[in-house]
């Protein structure tokens, strides 16, 4: 099963005395020293059918194809979430938010991030809650509600949350889902755990977006107060709006 494995003979030697000697007196390298991409289950299975002890061998070969069967299906299993990984990764690279960063650092933030999913309805964040966390729409539409009071959509590559996550403070409004939705959901202790250069990307893009998301609001409601605040700057965005 070792050299089924690795392609390697657990105890090659330069003669037969040799391997005899390194099988009543050695361990064999372990499976990763050959094939690193092999799970931690294989090693020991592997490891229990070559002990020097009796004792610790399988008793009958049925011991071991059960515990063959159940390696089996966690291989499958690892299989499949790596395949849905994958598809997450390949998804949130999509997302205009995540642009900048290279594979190895969007792959870090998608595996130490949450991903969370939510059904038409669901509240994702609720109004007058202290929390930190920051949310990017992966799939889906919510919307933003403040005193019971639906203010605008956002979908897919928005971000929500931003302010709570910068200043730690009191939810100034809700967010359900209005379809079904998934997130990336990332908060400052996931952020702290990264590498320096994830983090320096992250807070880049991050507060450059809350800067548009500010501005963006601070034109919005320049141009809608302009007729009773005739002192308003006029700014070429804001004409734009009008």
């Amino acid at each position: 099963m070792y050299e089924m494995l690795t392609g390697r003979h657990p105890f090659a030697a330069e003669s037969f005395p040799r391997i005899l000697e390194k099988i009543q007196t050695e361990d064999p390298p372990p499976l990763t020293a050959h094939r690193k991409d092999l799970p931690e289950m294989l090693e020991g299975l592997v490891r229990k059918t070559l002990a020097k002890n009796r004792q610790d061998r399988y008793a009958t070969a049925a011991d071991l194809a059960t515990d063959l069967s159940k390696a089996f299906e966690r291989l499958l299993e690892l299989a499949a979430e790596k395949i849905e990984q994958e598809e997450l990764f390949n998804s949130v690279k999509s997302l205009k938010f995540f642009q900048g960063f290279s594979d190895s650092e969007l792959w870090e933030l998608t595996r130490a991030g949450t991903w969370i999913t939510a059904e038409g309805g669901k509240h994702i964040i609720v109004e007058g809650e202290i929390d930190d966390s920051f949310y990017v729409i992966v799939e889906g539409e919510v919307a933003v509600y403040k005193g019971g009071k639906e203010l605008s959509v956002l979908r897919r590559g928005d971000c929500i949350g931003e302010m709570g996550y910068l200043m730690r403070s009191k939810r100034t409004a809700s967010i359900a889902a209005k379809t079904h939705t998934s997130l990336l959901k990332l908060n400052s202790t996931i952020m702290n755990q990264l590498s320096n250069r994830c983090q320096v990307q992250f807070l880049r893009v991050f507060l450059r977006t809350v800067i548009q998301r500010l501005s963006a609001r601070r034109l919005i409601g320049c141009h809608s107060s302009r007729r009773t605040h005739p002192r308003c700057p006029r700014s070429k965005a804001g004409a734009r709006l009008g």
